[in-house]
């Protein structure tokens, strides 16, 4: 008998893993509940309401409009969550820190001049770099230079005290100096940031809870727990940079002298304590945090990183996960992960792990051309500019950051989340859709946040484009972008939003066979965001390593140094966190490494636990004594990145063994609460894959598309399957169920059917009947054959064929466009998606003639654009899919 969870799926008997987001820009109730309702066809239950700028946030008429919204909410059975803030990005409270009396909960950074003297000078001076009226300087150091090298060395000349009248008196003995003068930032460098909280001061955070979470509690308790499920973060940040989202966004670290860096009143003593040294002895060290000053310099910048990762975890995450447990909801959200952003600052977090710790679950999003299916293992561009996008971050790592902090974060309860489909433009069809989100679902991500429906139709289907937006409603000034495609439903202009609705519920069914359990990993990775914190010599990137396990058929956890010095311990020669084991820890290399960390190697290595180093030995830890490298276990090397996966094969071969090698495919294994073994398949290539996996009893597979179960037979080579381009399968092993049909990893020869159709369409927005354009045709290029490149709508192809009697199962659509849907002798087939749609024809097909009716369907992207043909503002990045279909169909 099937598991308790396969049968709730069979059934359509799921839990709920979907909070699309619900853009909202001043439509009315009425217009409201019309899209709660679309959102309800989907077969989703809960959605989170982003206010979309304005100045009414938390205002006497928004408080009316959300009350509205929670009590339909309460009528049809749906929980809301809420942005927790006027507008992304999370951290303005509500715009209230552009008011001066909200002055001191502001953003404070520092910066740094510097300028190269040559000594000996006597009663010489400087003048004062330039600065502004807002800008205080705190501490002017100057630090001998080696001849050689160039590096400051030694111990500081304080000249804090020497400014007189504009100038700074100087007074150095022989050799080559660098003055450097520390002072506070002038808010205006930090663009939009200069008016957000800080994460460094307790104070600050708080003020966001008092101007937002306080004041919802205060207005909505008796929904809080029931209807009210709790409030979504969208990428908060440090924000110590210029506000503009430039090339070099996620390259904000230490050791960069352009850069601005984090600071409150408090910092001064909180740093000078880790670093044992007084305040005035850390002011004159400061300029370590920009620049190359040793003795002390990697210890300094470990420090100062470690303390507001730390700060960020105390004061913002965990305050608000706690205020939220006491007030009976949840909060969830995710920070801007992209590229190397989620260990460092600026548009970034620091650390990914210390700034989710409070959040409920462990969040992610990819948006904006981010992940591109079928390019798995380069750089790709997305027809915006000339930046390139880091492939193997996205593919690789990003989805483990999420799936395992939620193992090893208690209020987490394994549960993690993806935002998934913003801006990528109407290009970005339900082919696309549903192979991203087998690519996330096959990596263990359970919950998604679909982005995003909104109410503001797309311009070419607006007519009165204000009053039909806006309901009736009203506007707020200021609000920022109200439509960002795709928005699904688009007010019913979307033709694909039918088939949208079934991609939906089978997220759904998926997420159900993911949440609870236990996930089967392989190994554990060290998060070495430590050994790029210092930005000191070379360091192995993360996304190589995860990268080269995951094709060399290893699964893993990423775990932080928090977890592996507080958790880790060895057990039988493995490593055990927790309730997990891994069999190996991989730890990629970089120059330096904390000494306290590799103190906690050397012992795990000492306890059996096979322990690699990635690319490179560490050569050397923060203090200038340590000893801890000498100490270093003999038997420990560095392993090339590209073959590590080969090496752990000799030492501690992964729980499941794959043949032919598959470098394509993913997969993700858990241990469900019934003890039952499932494995997801997901094929990333861009060709079947065709393998067998090493069993020895029979199994069942669940294609959780079609809904449907089957007997997979075990043979002496294993058990064999097949997984098509971006699909995914599920296998529960050491299952037999004899009454199922036979699955079947080969395929009987396809024959062609050269059919001439009579093809018509229907403009999105019609409900009439369909319009001939072409009789007696071929499936052909439509966009070009008929001009249709501003067409949206639907296409019905409509042919008739003799069939001499033969049996066949399927019949296939090679080269579709999005999605299909089949009638064969008026009898319905069913909901494919492309480019190759596949339907089961069983029993349907007769001898002699046979009629056919395939209906296809666009959403708006070739409609959905500026008349004059100058390209859509983001989401250029994926071609569009064909109208319709071209070629012939087989059936076999």
């Amino acid at each position: 008998m099937v598991s308790q969870k396969i049968s709730e799926c069979l059934s359509d008997r799921t839990g709920s893993y979907l909070i699309p987001l619900l853009w909202y820009t001043g439509e009315s109730a009425e217009q409201v509940r019309k899209e709660m309702d679309a959102i309800r066809r989907a077969g989703i239950s809960e959605f989170i309401f982003e206010n979309r700028g304005g100045d009414w946030f938390c205002t006497e008429p928004w408080m009316r409009l959300f009350e509205e919204v929670l009590q339909y909410a309460a009528a049809c059975r749906m929980r809301v969550w809420l942005l927790d803030d006027s507008h992304v990005n999370t951290g303005s409270a509500n715009d209230s820190l552009k008011r001066p009396e909200n002055a001191p909960f502001r953003q404070q950074c520092l910066r740094i001049e510097l300028m190269d003297v040559v000594g000996p000078l006597s009663a010489g001076a400087a003048f004062l770099p330039e600065h502004t009226a807002a800008e205080t300087i705190l501490a002017i150091a100057a630090y001998r230079r080696d001849g050689r090298s160039g590096e400051c060395t030694g111990d500081p000349v304080d000249l804090s005290g020497s400014i007189k009248d504009g100038l700074c008196m100087l007074d150095l003995p022989e050799g080559i100096w660098r003055i450097y003068f520390v002072m506070t930032a002038d808010p205006a460098r930090q663009g939009m940031f200069a008016n957000y909280i800080t994460m460094v001061s307790a104070n600050s955070c708080r003020h966001l809870i008092d101007e937002v979470h306080e004041k919802i509690h205060d207005r909505f308790s008796a929904y809080f727990g029931t209807v009210f499920a709790g409030f979504f973060s969208d990428e908060p940040a440090f924000g110590n940079c210029d506000g503009q989202y430039g090339d070099d966004y996620a390259e904000h670290r230490m050791g960069q002298l352009r850069r601005l860096y984090p600071w409150s009143a408090d910092m001064a003593r909180l740093l000078a304590a880790r670093c044992r040294m007084t305040e005035d002895e850390l002011m004159l060290r400061l300029p370590a945090l920009w620049d190359a000053v040793s003795p002390g310099d990697t210890a300094l910048r470990l420090a100062y990183m470690d303390l507001i990762t730390g700060l960020w975890r105390e004061n913002y995450s965990c305050r608000l996960g706690d205020w939220c447990e006491r007030h009976g909801v949840e909060y969830i959200g995710h920070v801007l992960e992209d590229e190397g952003a989620h260990m460092r600052t600026g548009w970034g977090c620091g650390h990914f792990f210390r700034a989710m710790a409070g959040q409920h679950m462990a969040g992610i999003d990819t948006v904006l051309g981010q992940t591109i299916p079928g390019i798995t293992s380069m750089p790709h561009a997305l027809n915006q500019g000339t930046q390139l996008k880091n492939t193997l971050f996205y593919q690789y790592t990003m989805p483990k950051l999420a799936v395992s902090l939620a193992r090893h974060n208690p209020r987490m309860r394994g549960r993690s989340v993806c935002e998934i489909f913003g801006a990528y433009g109407w290009n970005a069809g339900l082919s696309f859709m549903r192979a991203i989100l087998n690519f996330y679902l096959a990596s263990g991500v359970n919950h998604y946040i679909p982005h995003a429906y909104s109410m503001c139709l797309p311009e070419v289907f607006r007519g009165d484009a204000d009053e039909h937006r806006n309901g009736g409603g009203f506007t707020p000034p200021g609000y920022c972008m109200s439509y960002l495609a795709p928005a699904f439903y688009a007010g019913g202009f979307n033709p694909q939003y039918g088939i949208f609705c079934k991609l939906m519920r089978y997220a759904q069914r998926v997420c159900h066979l993911l949440a609870g359990g236990e996930h089967l990993a392989d190994v554990a990775i060290y998060y070495n965001a430590e050994g790029d914190w210092v930005n000191q010599g070379a360091v192995t990137s993360l996304d190589e390593v995860c990268a080269a396990l995951t094709r060399g058929g290893f699964d893993y956890d990423i775990l932080p140094a928090d977890t592996l010095l507080r958790d880790a311990e060895a057990e039988n020669s493995r490593l055990r966190v927790g309730p997990a084991s891994y069999s190996a820890l991989i730890v990629p290399g970089s120059t330096v490494l904390p000494e306290k960390l590799l103190e906690r190697f050397e012992v795990l290595a000492a306890q059996g636990v096979p322990l690699l180093f990635a690319g490179m030995m560490p050569e050397r830890t923060e203090e200038p004594d340590s000893s801890a490298m000498a100490s270093l276990p003999g038997n420990l090397y560095a392993v090339p990145v590209p073959a590590l996966a080969e090496r752990l094969g000799g030492i501690c071969p992964g729980r499941l063994r794959i043949s032919p090698a598959m470098p394509e495919l993913r997969y993700f294994g858990m241990r469900g609460e019934d003890g039952e073994v499932c494995y997801f398949f997901c094929n990333e290539g861009r060709t079947d894959a065709r393998f067998q996996v090493a069993a020895t009893e029979n199994a069942v597979l669940y294609d959780p598309w079609k809904n449907r179960l089957f007997r997979l037979a075990a043979e002496p080579e294993g058990i064999r399957l097949a997984v098509r381009p971006q699909e995914l399968l599920v296998v529960i092993f050491n299952r037999d169920e004899p009454g199922l049909p036979l699955f079947r990893s080969g395929e009987k020869a396809m024959r062609e059917l050269p059919l001439r159709y009579r093809i018509s369409l229907r403009e999105a927005g019609d409900a009439g009947a369909f319009r001939v354009i072409r009789e007696n045709s071929a499936a052909v290029n439509l966009t070009v054959e008929e001009n249709l490149t501003r067409f949206c709508g639907e296409i019905r192809y409509e042919a008739e064929f003799d069939w001499d009697g033969a049996s066949a199962e399927t019949l296939v659509i090679p080269e579709c466009g999005d999605c299909a849907e089949l009638w064969l002798n008026g009898s319905y087939c069913g909901a494919e998606i492309g480019p190759q749609c596949r339907f089961e024809i069983g029993g349907k097909l007769k001898p002699g003639r046979n009629t056919l009716l395939i209906r296809t369907a666009d959403n708006p992207a070739y409609a959905d654009r500026p008349a004059d043909g100058s390209g859509v503002p983001c989401g250029r990045a994926l071609p569009l899919s064909k109208h319709g279909f071209t070629g012939n169909v087989f059936i076999l």
